[in-house]
């Protein structure tokens, strides 16, 4: 592992926050494999970086803004492939909304990393939140709706749980496993 390699994969993660609320959706270009595995929760998976950035775009557009900050971003290099875990704290924003305007998130990023001819990409990724407050609607594509008739459609869980359960991809890693 070099300090190069590090440095790259964690300018990686933060351009994943940066283009998300630019809305500058080509970036993921720099952020993802064409052979990406990402899977945000629930139904929200995806096996195709067009299909994923059209589907964010569309997810993106109805919010007002947004803040993804990428932090406590660690990583295990092995020659061309790595094991990284990035912490995420996330605000939506969506004007007008009845039962407020803000949903706040919290979790991390559990990534595999490709060294490719153009640098480094994120080939598998699974969110995972560990809490989340504020209005849930606002993930709703529908906006608004009547009180509990829509779930926020992420699980939650915690770091410890997921690290004592053998399912992290970066402590396997480390671990040599």
């Amino acid at each position: 592992m070099t300090q190069m390699d590090s440095s790259e994969i964690r300018d990686v993660m933060d351009l994943y926050g940066f283009a998300t609320d630019t809305r500058r959706w080509d970036l993921f270009d720099r952020v993802f494999s064409k052979n990406l595995h990402a899977d945000y929760g629930g139904e929200a998976a995806w096996t195709d970086l067009e299909q994923f950035k059209n589907d964010f775009e569309a997810f993106h557009a109805v919010l007002d803004s947004s803040n993804h900050l990428m932090a406590n971003c660690i990583s295990d290099i092995k020659g061309d492939k790595a094991a990284c875990v990035t912490y995420g704290h996330w605000v939506l924003v969506r004007s007008g909304m009845r039962d407020g305007d803000k949903w706040f998130g919290y979790g991390w990023y559990d990534d595999e990393l490709s060294r490719e001819s153009e640098g480094w990409r994120i080939t598998r990724r699974k969110l995972r939140m560990i809490s989340w407050e504020g209005n849930s609607n606002i993930l709703n594509p529908a906006g608004d709706v009547p009180d509990d008739s829509f779930k926020v459609p992420i699980d939650v869980t915690s770091l410890y749980a997921e690290s004592e359960a053998g399912t992290i991809p970066l402590l396997k890693s480390i671990d040599g496993d």
